[in-house]
């Protein structure tokens, strides 16, 4: 699909009065109209279908621009929540899949007062969604979100539904990798069962593959165990995350197996596959989402994402771009 023409409007509609306040990208070009939904299947009325968004919403990390750490509106947790609103409007969600998300109570060293940036994102979404979320650890054990961000560092999941049961399994990484390599933190997939759905979305932020090739396959083979093995009442899934790994046909081999993978083939004429989710120097696409129902359409969504090596202008949310699946209904 053509990417600028399926939401190069995120820009834009922050000059429409009327809609989700506040304002997230700076551009100097002229508005232009609302961005137009991927396509909805026609056989949603009769199934159930899922359209989920996986974004690594840089909610956490932060720095000077041109550093590793680097990331656009850092500090302003409420720019980040516009900008998932708007994919929730424009896109039609229904699931929206966080990685580096500042979620849940306050640390005891934080602000009383302060909420976290999910805890921001559900009072906006309102009552008719649900959320919830997994704490990640950093190498030196801390998860308290940083800088005067409140809440713990973590995944989330959101849902237009009310969330009956989640299960959280920490995935292995051994210690020698994680204090060997900067910034390695201890991951966790996070899963949700939604009521009157038989899907089970699931999401995590996997270690890259720094650690070395043996500890991420065995962190990969953890994860598909865990997924795979579809509980009765839950026989489908969805899971998106950040995986940190380009080798799509070497350490995600597995689920590519048993699932489809959203943006592994085109949906229509012209349509990219496997389009980065990551730029600058070595870009790339770390950031997939899976489903066993399949899908009807796909999308990497670059308008909202930050180049962190040309621009030190903000004008994205993150280093990474937003991923859109939509997944076909079940009868």
């Amino acid at each position: 699909m053509n990417i600028n023409r399926i939401l190069a409007p995120l820009c834009a509609a922050l000059a429409v009065a009327g809609v989700l306040a506040g304002a997230v990208l700076t551009h100097s070009a002229p508005p232009a109209p609302p961005a137009p939904a991927l396509p909805a299947a026609a056989a949603a009325a009769a199934g159930e279908q899922i359209r989920a968004v996986s974004w690594n919403i840089c909610g956490e990390a932060g720095g000077a621009f041109g550093s590793s750490s680097y990331c656009p509106n850092r500090n302003t947790p409420d720019l980040k929540v516009d900008a998932v609103l708007r994919l929730v409007t424009d896109q039609q969600l229904n699931v929206v899949m966080l990685q580096e998300v500042c979620s849940g109570p306050l640390a005891l060293n934080q602000t009383a007062g302060n909420t976290s940036l999910l805890d921001r994102l559900q009072a906006r979404l309102g009552t008719g969604w649900s959320t919830a979320w997994a704490e990640m650890q950093r190498p030196d054990g801390r998860s308290d979100c940083r800088g005067g961000l409140a809440g713990t560092l973590g995944v989330a999941i959101a849902v237009r539904g009310t969330i009956t049961q989640t299960t959280r399994r920490p995935l292995p990484v051994p210690h020698q990798a994680r204090s060997s390599a900067t910034g390695i933190s201890s991951p966790t997939v996070l899963c949700a069962k939604v009521s009157g759905w038989s899907t089970e979305v699931c999401t995590t932020h996997l270690v890259n593959s720094d650690i070395g090739a043996t500890a991420y396959a065995e962190e990969i083979a953890t994860l598909g165990t865990f997924v795979l093995d579809r509980p009765a009442d839950a026989p489908q899934v969805v899971l998106g995350g950040d995986f940190n790994t380009r080798q799509w046909s070497t350490y995600l081999k597995t689920l590519h197996d048993k699932y489809d993978e959203c943006d592994e083939k085109a949906y229509a004429t012209g349509d990219p596959v496997r389009e980065p989710t990551i730029g600058g120097t070595d870009p790339g696409k770390i950031d997939y989402i899976f489903a066993s129902a399949g899908f009807t359409a796909c999308d990497v969504l670059t308008t909202g994402y930050q180049d962190t090596l040309t621009s030190s202008t903000p004008d994205g949310n993150s280093d990474h771009a937003p991923i859109v699946g939509i997944t076909k209904a079940l009868a």
